[in-house]
């Protein structure tokens, strides 16, 4: 006489599962097969309790759950972003594949700038993605990267921090070390005005 619609959704709103499917079988019986969830990364940062799927969808879980050989990508967006936050990720991810670089986080904003960080330690600042002016803006600043790269590389070899791709006709980067000579130059400034 159990409504079988109630049980599923009693097993769905468990922690860990991501779907399940329930039947009867004759004369008393039930059988239940549970999809568990698979996580993939964290949502909110490390010390949430908030992870998403490879599906791009949030569910509630511990980082401390989760089996030690599992590597989770750092996520971050507004609510209800998690599917975009996912396709943004696998973008960037096959942008990067010929560094030899993995994306550990994504930060998408309340305003949908969004932002990586990779493996070998740079963050790339991609702005807001204009998807309804002109669907290929960011693919060909990236593009761009990629082809002046080597010369960016030649000049500054491993002391870049972070690229911004938010310029309509160029990127600017960001230099490890810039920040302890743009505090010399601005302590030299102050000395100079009094």
């Amino acid at each position: 006489s159990v409504r079988l619609e109630d049980v599923k959704r009693g097993f769905e709103s468990m922690p860990w599962v991501r779907h399940a499917n329930v039947r009867r079988v004759w004369p008393n019986g039930l059988v239940v097969s549970i999809e568990e969830q698979k996580p993939f990364g964290t949502w909110g940062g490390p010390d949430s309790h908030t992870l998403m799927n490879t599906h791009g969808e949030i569910f509630t879980g511990r980082v401390s759950e989760v089996s030690d050989d599992v590597r989770l990508v750092d996520f971050r967006g507004p609510d209800d972003s998690g599917k975009e936050v996912m396709s943004l990720y696998e973008k960037a991810s096959n942008w990067f594949k010929p560094w030899g670089a993995e994306v550990t986080s994504l930060a998408l904003t309340e305003r949908y700038a969004w932002n990586v960080k990779l493996s070998n330690g740079m963050r790339v600042e991609f702005g807001r993605d204009e998807e309804s002016s002109d669907k290929n803006l960011t693919e060909e600043r990236v593009a761009r990267l990629f082809k002046y790269w080597p010369q960016v590389q030649e000049k500054w070899a491993n002391r870049i921090d972070a690229v911004d791709l938010r310029y309509a006709n160029g990127f600017a980067v960001h230099l490890a070390s810039a920040s302890v000579k743009k505090s010399e130059v601005d302590g030299k400034k102050s000395e100079q005005k009094q």
